[in-house]
């Protein structure tokens, strides 16, 4: 009689290491796939951050560009309204 719950007692305890060990399974598959995950995030966040930068070094010299065109601009006027007030009053 002990001998039948003895071996009832080791089937429980092999089927509650086997449930345990497809847990583990599962978490470690799950972990794998969180660690796939980060990485994919690490690069797409490298990824963006040159992006961004070269975006804002791309605007910065749009800017540069439109403010020395409108330097020129008002250079030009100043020179023509100077020229028509010289020549102009001839």
């Amino acid at each position: 009689m002990e001998t039948i719950q003895l071996q009832e007692k080791i089937d429980e305890v092999k089927g509650t290491m086997a449930n345990n060990i497809e847990k583990m399974m599962k978490r470690s598959e799950h972990i794998h796939l969180m660690m796939d995950k980060t990485d994919s995030l690490v690069d797409e966040s490298t990824r963006f951050e040159n992006s961004s930068k070269k975006l804002k070094q791309n605007m910065c010299l749009v800017h540069a560009n439109k403010i020395a065109l409108s330097i020129t601009g008002l250079v030009i006027v100043i020179i023509l309204i100077f020229l028509t007030i010289r020549w102009g009053s001839r």
